[in-house]
């Protein structure tokens, strides 16, 4: 959206995070919200982008991976038997939230949300949170973000580590296939995943033993280094959230 343009939106509209959650808090009442919301899922949270490309992939026969649907993307996933949606961005202050909870609703599906970051880390208790959803829900599911590349990432890693304790699948869903940069400050992730591989995995224990005996978000945060040219591409230039 040219920068006039979405000037005169935001003042329009309500522009402080706080504010836009509470305005697109579904339901959507009104023809006036509801076309906002697909205005604003479309432009503002590019949505154009995601309606040519979508970044979905199958993780395994249980599990898929998304970048943030639009509604009708949402009903073919019902076509395909899912049974659950996990949205890992949040993204509650964009018009795409309200009309994917809605279309998930009307679908029969389950909607599931556990707000991740792409440069940081969970910590404990997001991942406690995590593996009490994949051990609780119905599946097959689609684990989501907004452009299904890093949250999505880690979240597909997540599953093969919480449940199957494989850190070799993990590892091949965090790979620049799926539009993830390691070398970005989105590698962060991927060095939480290496740092069990390097302590957990030869002291034999699974992943969420280590997470509660030897995990410090702090510390491998502290060691990471980001390459410059990696994370300008990322934040500048993709302008990843």
């Amino acid at each position: 959206m040219p920068p006039t343009l979405k000037r005169l939106y935001r003042r329009a509209f309500p522009s402080r995070v706080e504010e836009r959650s509470a305005y697109f808090k579904p339901p959507l009442i009104g023809w006036r919200r509801r076309l906002h919301a697909w205005f604003d899922m479309l432009a503002m949270d590019h949505g154009f982008i995601r309606y040519v490309y979508t970044n979905f992939h199958k993780v395994d026969d249980k599990l898929y991976r998304s970048s943030q649907p639009l509604p009708h993307q949402v009903r073919k996933w019902q076509r395909m038997g899912v049974k659950t949606i996990i949205n890992l961005r949040g993204g509650m202050q964009y018009g795409s939230y309200p009309l994917e909870v809605e279309a998930a609703e009307q679908a029969g599906i389950a909607f599931e949300g556990l707000q991740l970051r792409s440069r940081a880390l969970p910590d404990v208790a997001q991942l406690e949170k995590l593996e009490t959803l994949l051990k609780s829900i119905a599946y097959p599911a689609v684990i989501h973000c907004k452009a299904g590349a890093d949250r999505a990432s880690l979240g597909s890693a997540l599953y093969f580590l919480i449940l199957h304790n494989d850190y070799e699948r993990a590892l091949s869903q965090m790979t620049l296939r799926y539009g993830h940069i390691k070398g970005s400050k989105t590698g962060v992730l991927d060095a939480m995943v290496e740092t069990y591989v390097r302590d957990g995995v030869p002291q034999g224990q699974t992943f969420m033993q280590w997470v509660r005996d030897g995990y410090d978000p702090q510390a491998i945060a502290a060691a990471f280094k980001p390459k410059m040219l990696s994370s300008f591409f990322g934040d500048t230039v993709l302008h990843r959230e």
